[in-house]
């Protein structure tokens, strides 16, 4: 269940509608006038926000690492065809 879980939460599709749903409370909140749930759906909201930047800034250094193993010629994470299909480069 915890593999699940994992799976699910991140995909920016799941946490991005997560966020507009949280959006969509905030604003009936603000329609019906209720201070009590504009503060709870506010922070709601932010809290949504704050862990979809996190999976940003996760993916973000994981590609920046893969771009710097790219200019620096390291080939330790990277597989190129060979011969024999797919594979390490031999060295």
């Amino acid at each position: 269940m915890k593999h699940f879980y994992r799976h699910i939460t991140d995909r920016y599709l799941f946490r991005a509608i997560i966020s507009c749903s949280m959006a969509m409370g905030v604003t009936l909140s603000v329609l019906n006038g209720n201070i009590l749930w504009i503060i709870i759906s506010s922070l709601l909201l932010l809290i949504c926000l704050y862990w979809q930047w996190k999976l940003y800034r996760r993916h973000t250094k994981k590609v920046l690492f893969l771009l710097d193993a790219l200019r620096n010629l390291g080939t330790e994470c990277l597989y190129f065809p060979t011969p024999n299909g797919f594979g390490e480069i031999e060295k």
